[in-house]
């Protein structure tokens, strides 16, 4: 096979809005990516796991970057296509990310009986302009590739209280022993041997630190998790003229609807049918005391000012 190709379906096919949703895992992407998909402007995609390795893959060198970069916008550019003819809904209704949240019976029926085939897509694509939106989960440090690489993209940044994601991913056993041992994620990692045993250390820890990182308990490691894709995070944002929206959770579960009203309305969105319903189902934190957890102060000191930048970026004008 030669070696100059690449990918490209044509400039104007590959010319289309694109918001990504991205921050560290159980801060508040889903949450906010269901209530924006309400929005009827927007086709949404939960997580698509090719966009975000690739990004990973090219940030890790393991991919040239002109190449990664084609590829990844038009890759987007299918998934768009396919979320238009309901090939990648989730029709199970019981699901909080099932289409029937997102667009009402008429709709899902109308594009069932309507859009067949490529050309129905175009047709329908020069009609509406819809605006592509994924979430990206940990991606926010690649910033710089995500905007070099789409002619037209927003990236909303979610952030949320350390300890409050630290203490969700240690419930879920992310980060376990045994996690770390034999890992059945599907996600990067870097293989050390400690101590007679072979680790497999998540992609975000930096080199250097895998046995500090292994020494950690299951809430350390998490808080480290945080540190880490936040602080990584807001730097990049920062080398790229801080073009991101913020948004802290605490604010989208404390008033949903102020909340989503301030997104849209930098995105240019409108409120669909559905907005109110899901708006509805927005849940605050059940306030229940956690139990206390002995932290490093190394660890508390980078929180801190971390939390610092954060307080500045989430000042709102309400």
């Amino acid at each position: 096979m030669r070696e100059d190709v690449f990918f490209r379906s044509g400039a104007n096919q590959l010319d289309f809005p694109v918001v990504v949703i991205t921050g560290a895992c159980r801060s508040g992407k889903t949450l906010l990516g269901n209530l924006l998909a309400t929005c009827p402007e927007v086709e949404y995609a939960e997580e698509p796991w090719p966009a975000r390795t690739l990004l990973m893959a090219v940030s890790s060198r393991k991919m040239e970057r002109e190449f990664a970069s084609s590829m990844f916008s038009t890759y987007l550019f299918e998934l768009y296509c396919d979320l238009i003819l309901l090939r990648e809904a989730n029709f199970r209704r019981q699901d909080l990310s099932s289409i029937w949240t997102k667009k009402t019976p008429e709709e899902i029926d109308w594009r069932l009986n309507n859009l067949n085939v490529r050309n129905d897509v175009l047709a329908f694509l020069k009609n509406k302009n819809p605006t592509l939106l994924v979430n990206l989960p940990e991606c926010a440090l690649f910033a710089d590739f995500i905007f070099a690489s789409l002619i037209q993209v927003q990236i909303i940044h979610v952030v949320r209280n350390s300890f409050d994601v630290a203490w969700d991913v240690s419930e879920k056993k992310w980060f376990s022993n045994e996690q770390l041992l034999s890992p059945l994620h599907a996600n990067l990692y870097s293989a050390k041997t400690l101590a007679g045993q072979t680790w497999y250390i998540p992609w975000w820890v930096d080199e250097g630190e895998e046995e500090s990182f292994v020494k950690l308990s299951d809430y350390e490691r998490g808080l480290y998790y945080w540190c880490s894709l936040v602080e990584t995070g807001l730097e990049a944002f920062q080398a790229c003229g801080s073009r991101e929206i913020m948004v802290c959770y605490e604010d989208l579960v404390a008033d949903p609807d102020r909340e989503f009203n301030r997104v849209i309305s930098c995105l240019g969105f409108s409120r669909g049918k559905l907005t109110g319903q899901m708006i509805g189902r927005v849940k605050k934190p059940d306030g229940k005391e956690k139990p206390s957890q002995k932290i490093n102060n190394s660890v508390l000191d980078r929180i801190e000012k971390i939390n610092q930048k954060i307080g500045t970026l989430c000042e709102h004008p309400r």
